[in-house]
């Protein structure tokens, strides 16, 4: 009776220190990156932060998600009119359609794709899946806190709070992370 105690003990031990353990963060050397856009045939900026898996297991299904975006207004940031619920971001570098991964443990940092500008249209774009659920997606120039949720099947979730800022000129694209 004893031994099958601690064996559950061991077992249990290891699940919790052998979970999936996300890390999501802003780095200036590898967020901005400038590309023609396949779909527009436009250059555009591109903006990404980096998720990292820290602990032992597979971080299995991980999406990221856009979950609050505020906008600068005269009496500081208010909610962005139309965006009212959460939208999944794209994992960069994948398939158009790649809204869930996998990110093992001893995994390099995978960029997360959060917002792009095109040349030539003042507008900034979130990048996820568009179809049409009547939320506000597409941003016109201005100053942006964006919060963003990645979280993966197994339950390990972590957050980022940015800010980001366009003033039409897609070259201009800047980003920040806030403290929380």
């Amino acid at each position: 009776m004893w031994a099958a105690a601690a064996k559950e003990s061991v077992r249990f031990l290891w699940g919790v220190f052998s979970k999936p353990k996300l890390t999501v963060y802003f780095d200036k050397s590898q967020t901005y990156r400038t590309a023609f856009d396949i779909l527009s045939s436009r250059q555009g900026m591109f903006l990404h932060v980096m998720v990292a898996n820290r602990g032992r297991r597979v971080a299995k299904k991980c999406r990221g998600s856009l979950i609050e975006v505020l906008a600068e207004g005269r009496d500081g940031y208010v909610p962005a009119k139309g965006f009212d619920n959460p939208v999944d971001l794209h994992w960069a570098h994948e398939p158009p359609d790649c809204y869930a991964k996998d990110i093992a443990h001893d995994d390099k940092p995978t960029r997360l794709d959060v917002c792009y500008a095109h040349e030539g249209i003042p507008m900034l774009h979130v990048f996820c899946e568009k179809i049409p659920r009547g939320i506000q997606t597409d941003f016109p120039p201005g100053r942006y806190k964006v919060r963003v949720r990645v979280r993966s099947e197994e339950g390990a979730v972590c957050f980022v709070h940015l800010l980001v800022a366009y003033d039409g000129e897609f070259k201009s694209l800047y980003m920040e992370q806030l403290e929380d």
